[in-house]
């Protein structure tokens, strides 16, 4: 009888590790430190908090007084004394970051070298479409976790103390994510420099906060989720006071008019009277009233009936990024390519055409691997900008290269970075005509680094595009392959390839300087060589 092979033991699950996250805000700075594993699970060992008004010092002055740079390193070396008790010295595991407060303060590299030199710490300030994507991280965390039937559909918000950020969750997918200059402390402080009696402040606050409103109301479509998911520390506070279940639910829901009584009730108290009632602290206090007014304004414009309050923030999707030691998962994925497909219904971009080109890019991209040298990140923004390279034909057919990395430039595209949205543009403005040139604007400034990845991403662009040349999705690719000098693709389902041919020869100049290849295609039979199938 034929002896059976033994067993396997199963594999033992991801070691949990500790990590930590600084979040420097424009009232406070905060830390969690977290054991998280790398399949995303997170449990939270201590919470620490401590008053630093960074914001009153922007929005006022637009600088960063020395005091309260002063008073921050402080605070951070205390932060820094808990890490070591915990044993948390590894950058790998620590993550600090600063918002609004510290990006717009005229000397804020001042102070993130001061911060750095005193604590170690490298602090990072992240723009508006990180923080809306960290948010959205988050706020996926805790729908998957209380299982939350799809399809999704809610208006995420957070209101900070100098910015309010909007995600909007429609069928599952980020339709739309934008930033608005509408904070508790920024509006206070732009009062406090006016002078005006509490009557009068009181007044032109309501009217700045409509204002703002307005515009959100231009921006996002009539009809929206009846669900919003307010993701603030002012919100958290107010669920605090106005649910019996906060204690023992990871989120609870609120009527809008009951939430909207309270933030009336705190916007006319005074800061001593807050700080007298409910134990917080001061620089709490002055923008608590304002915060949930804005929170219910929005949701009373947009005829929201029930208030989500989760208990997540910014820095719950900062430790799920450095649990999964990365912020490209599947699902960012998707909707960052749902955001560039929904920008080019915008700009009316024939999709059939821009899928294919698309495709080609990807196998492509796959199989020069070798060649390039390039993560997979740059082929993700390659596909992104072959979804948009034809942008430019919404203003003119003449000289659309160039119309089209105007408008990928200026356009938000929701989880990339203002550097990531950068090189989509470049890849998509060198899809056609002249070579990239350092005197061109904008590509002249990057890194030889960044220059050269622009130049390698194009060329494949332009390969792509020439195999598309008909715009009817003729040629698809059977093989790539490296071999003799040559890069040789196999089409299929192609009787007749000379318009190819032609747009190859006319468009393979900036591939074969790069890539030091010629290009050729060809019909049928599979080419023999050192093959990169895909």
């Amino acid at each position: 009888m034929r002896k059976q092979p033994p067993i396997k033991p199963p594999s033992p699950p991801p070691a949990a590790r500790l990590v930590a996250v600084l979040d420097i805000g424009a009232t406070a700075v905060r830390m969690e430190v977290a054991e998280v594993n790398p399949a995303g699970t997170r449990r939270t060992l201590e919470a620490l908090s401590l008053p630093v008004e960074l914001g009153k010092d922007t929005f006022a002055l637009g600088r960063l007084r020395s005091e309260t740079i002063e008073e921050c390193v402080r605070a951070l070396r205390r932060f820094r004394d808990v890490l070591r008790e915990y044993g948390i010295e590894d950058s790998s595991s620590i993550r600090a970051v600063a918002t609004s407060a510290v990006r717009e303060a005229e000397n804020r590299e001042q102070f993130l070298d001061r911060v750095h030199l005193a604590t170690g710490f490298r602090v990072e300030c992240l723009e508006d479409v990180e923080i809306s994507r960290i948010a959205y991280m988050a706020v996926r965390d805790v729908l998957e976790r209380m299982r939350t039937p799809h399809p999704w559909n809610h208006l995420v918000i957070e209101v900070g103390g100098g910015s309010t950020e909007l995600v909007l969750i429609q069928n599952d997918r980020v339709t739309f994510s934008e930033t608005y200059r509408l904070g508790a402390l920024r509006l206070r402080e732009t009062l406090e420099t006016r002078r005006e009696s509490p009557f009068r402040a009181r007044a032109l606050l309501i009217r700045d906060i409509q204002r703002s409103l307005l515009q959100m109301r231009r921006d996002l479509p009539e009809r929206i989720p009846t669900t919003l998911i307010a993701m603030s520390g002012d919100a958290r506070f107010a669920a605090s006071q106005l649910s019996r279940q906060w204690n023992d639910r990871e989120c609870v829901r609120l009527e809008a008019r009951t939430f909207a009584s309270f933030a009336e009730r705190l916007f006319a108290m005074s800061a001593d009277e807050i700080v007298r009632a409910y134990q917080l602290s001061y620089s709490e206090a002055e923008v608590v009233g304002v915060a949930l007014l804005i929170n219910a304004q929005i949701a009373r414009m947009f005829g929201i009936r029930h208030i989500w309050v989760p208990k997540v923030h910014l820095r719950t999707g900062l430790e799920l990024e450095l649990a999964t030691r990365s912020l490209w998962t599947s699902d960012f994925v998707r909707q960052v390519e749902n955001s560039a497909r929904l920008l080019a219904e915008k700009f009316r971009i024939e999709m059939r055409h821009a899928e294919h080109v698309a495709m080609l890019c990807d196998r492509l991209f796959e199989a020069l691997r070798r060649e390039h040298g390039l993560d997979s990140r740059y082929g993700f923004l390659l596909r992104i900008a072959a979804l948009l390279h034809e942008a430019g034909l919404f203003v003119n057919s003449r000289n659309h290269h160039k119309h089209s990395m105007y408008l990928i430039q200026n356009s938000d595209l929701f989880g990339l970075t203002q550097d990531d949205i950068l090189l989509v543009a470049l890849i998509a403005r060198y899809h056609r005509r002249s070579m990239p040139d350092p005197a061109h604007p904008y590509y002249g400034g990057l890194s030889r680094e960044r220059k050269l990845a622009v130049q390698a991403l194009a060329a494949l662009m332009r390969i792509a595009d020439a195999l598309d040349r008909s715009h009817a999705q003729r040629v698809f690719v059977e093989s790539i392959a490296v071999v003799d000098g040559r890069c040789a693709i196999t089409a299929a389902g192609v009787d007749d390839l000379t318009v190819e041919r032609l747009a190859l020869k006319e468009k393979s100049d900036l591939f074969e300087a790069i890539y030091g290849l010629t290009v050729t295609v060809e019909r049928g039979a599979v080419v023999r060589g050192t093959e990169s199938n895909v």
